[in-house]
């Protein structure tokens, strides 16, 4: 395809300037939001604990080569803190950079991927920040759904298949299939809900994509 010919200059760039400055390139799980947040962040904890870093000058450029970005907030927040370039420009010259032998060092690596085993999330603060403008926005979206500012809240994430199939397409049902171990019934958390509810909390069902709604009548569910 044109764009991988395109790439090969682009290479042969990277492996020349190599000596003096080590480009990187990675792709983001960003269709999955568990990857998305967990992999990314545990790479920038990584970085500040001088892990998996190259003992040379060096850049680290990422993309999304995801069509379905899983969420889009959680994407800005990653502009912030990371060089990230688009993917049709990115995608081609990583996929010719690994075909070429050596390219691994030029493949941006997190040795946990989404695993905190060195207890990072707890030794370093987060990377990501709201802004000022985002809180604001958030807030006035709990008041539309009913939750006075300030007001404890709890958020109840329940994983069912709807976010996968529809991702995976019908295509892919194999895949869809074997991870429906992980699934769990909604229903089943109607009463730890309530009971959360009774004591003063609001609880809020998460997810994109769900088969079924909460079956609660508790006006704080």
């Amino acid at each position: 395809p044109p764009l991988y010919i395109l790439a090969i200059p682009a290479v042969l760039i990277m492996r020349i300037i190599k000596p003096w400055l080590l480009v990187r390139l990675g792709g983001m799980i960003s269709s999955r939001i568990g990857h998305f947040a967990a992999n990314t962040e545990l790479y920038l904890c990584e970085r500040d604990a001088g892990i998996n870093v190259p003992n040379q000058r060096h850049i680290d450029v990422f993309f999304m080569p995801y069509e379905s970005i899983c969420n889009q907030q959680l994407a800005i927040m990653w502009h912030r803190v990371l060089r990230i370039w688009p993917a049709w420009i990115l995608a081609s010259i990583n996929a010719v950079n690994l075909l070429i032998p050596g390219g691994k060092l030029h493949e941006i690596t997190n040795s946990m991927h989404d695993r905190d085993v060195h207890n990072f999330l707890d030794r370093f603060p987060p990377h990501l920040q709201f802004t000022a403008e985002e809180e604001m926005r958030g807030e006035a979206g709990l008041e539309a759904i009913g939750i006075p500012i300030g007001a404890p809240f709890v958020c109840l994430m329940v994983r069912d298949s709807a976010y996968l199939t529809k991702q995976l397409g019908s295509g892919s049902s194999d895949l869809s299939n074997y991870h429906k171990y992980r699934d769990s019934n909604v229903q089943n958390y109607v009463f730890a809900a309530e009971t959360l509810a009774d004591r003063g909390f609001f609880v809020i069902r998460m997810g994109a994509e769900v088969h079924a709604a909460i079956n609660s009548a508790h006006p704080k569910v």
